[in-house]
């Protein structure tokens, strides 16, 4: 019940000739094939298979007693000899699935070597074959626009092989774990303790480090979203809120192409000053702002490394790790017993699970979460276009800033 070509079909397909019974190399592949083969044909739950086994031999029996020339069933094969099933990627998926990956030594996990799919797919739509097989659909309207496409990677076969192989793979996800409100209150006391003796680029690293940390954790920004906080945006904007007598806020412009976006344009978040347990986003980043000036930069990105380019999270993940590591010395009661913080905790996820996590616990209403972590719905559908000027961004972001400052005041 699942396309299928022996090994022996597969090999002369792939190589234009038959194997060597003294190759090596030969006897490899007919080994990958055969188990790409099995992937594809276990992708089913074993009682689906046995299930559809009785049926087809009940179906044979039946139609040999009605003596029926024509078995309702069509022909299965000889398929062309070229490979329109995905033989090819397959083979190579498993092959580099036997390589080192990042989380394990001995393996890659599925999810990166699924990756193989998507390059081959998008190489494909480019190729010339594509342009001359593939189809368009398109409604009256031409809103929705559907493609149908030849590619090997889109064969029932593959889709097969690809269910199969992730269920005998499994998954070994290795996630940052959600970094406490705790941890991090501690972990911004020892960087003000060394802010306090730190000089120069040393000193420009701190603040610059734990700035991000409580940006990302008071917006709930993943992975190097806070990277894109705008040194001139955030100047500009600095004296937004400052005095607001009911909601003392900050305003942090971030500068980028975002997802579903089209073009690059500020998103303004609103952060409370300073939140009920004590975080102050507000003061780290006017401090990160006076540290640019001593050197020297007024534009450019907020966070940065060497001659204003924009950071990474390498960059930072060296200090970021040595604060955890010092505050769990101090503080061993805050993490785990067999807590290693280099394999536990990230930049990329530690911050926004944590704050979320805390919104959770602090029961902030969904709408809240959502309207902070989905880059401003309100303001997505209310039809604006890209470069808008920043003082008609604070201008609307007004209508709604006590639903945003809400977010994270409590924190």
């Amino acid at each position: 019940m699942c396309p299928f070509q022996c090994d022996l079909c597969v090999f002369r397909m792939l190589q234009e000739r038959d194997p060597v019974t003294a190759s090596e190399a030969d006897k490899y592949l007919l080994e990958m094939i055969r188990r790409v083969s099995l992937d594809a044909l276990w992708a089913r739950e074993p009682t689906t298979v046995s299930g559809n086994v009785q049926k087809m031999r009940e179906l044979i029996r039946v139609s040999g007693e009605m003596n029926i020339l024509r078995p309702p069933f069509p022909p299965i094969g000889p398929y062309p000899l070229e490979d329109v099933l995905g033989y090819g990627v397959a083979l190579v998926m498993v092959r580099s699935s036997l390589d080192a990956g990042r989380n394990d030594k001995n393996y890659k996990q599925f999810q990166t070597i699924r990756k193989f799919q998507s390059v081959v797919t998008n190489q494909y739509a480019v190729s010339v074959p594509s342009a001359y097989r593939t189809l368009a659909l398109a409604s009256a309207d031409k809103q929705k626009v559907s493609a149908f496409s030849s590619c090997p990677t889109h064969s029932d076969w593959f889709k097969r092989f690809s269910s199969g192989c992730k269920t005998r793979m499994g998954e070994d996800v290795n996630k940052d774990k959600a970094l406490s409100r705790e941890i991090l209150h501690e972990v911004l006391r020892e960087c003000e303790r060394r802010v306090s003796v730190q000089r120069g680029e040393e000193q420009a690293l701190t603040v610059s480090v734990t700035t991000f940390l409580v940006v990302s954790f008071c917006a709930s920004l993943r992975g190097s979203e806070g990277f894109m906080l705008c040194l001139a945006g955030l100047r500009a904007s600095l004296e937004y809120g400052k005095h607001d007598e009911v909601n003392p806020h900050v305003v942090v412009p971030l500068l980028g192409r975002f997802k579903t976006e089209l073009g690059e344009r500020y998103h303004l978040l609103l952060l409370a000053s300073i939140t009920k347990s004590g975080f102050s986003p507000r003061w780290w980043l006017e401090l990160l702002v006076y540290v640019r000036e001593k050197q020297g930069y007024t534009n450019g990105p907020a966070f940065c490394s060497g001659k204003m380019e924009v950071a990474k999270l390498r960059d930072y993940e060296e200090v970021f790790f040595d604060l955890l590591e010092t505050v769990q010395e101090e503080h061993p009661e805050l993490f785990d017993k067999d807590c290693n913080v280099r394999e536990w905790y990230g930049l990329f996820r530690s911050l926004r699970r944590g704050s979320t996590s805390l919104a959770t616990l602090l029961r902030v209403p969904e709408s809240v979460k959502n309207l902070m972590n989905r880059w401003r719905k309100v303001e997505q559908a209310r039809g604006k276009q890209p470069n808008l000027p920043m003082n008609e961004h604070y201008t609307d972001l007004a209508i709604v800033k006590s639903e945003l400052i809400r977010y994270c005041r409590d924190f």
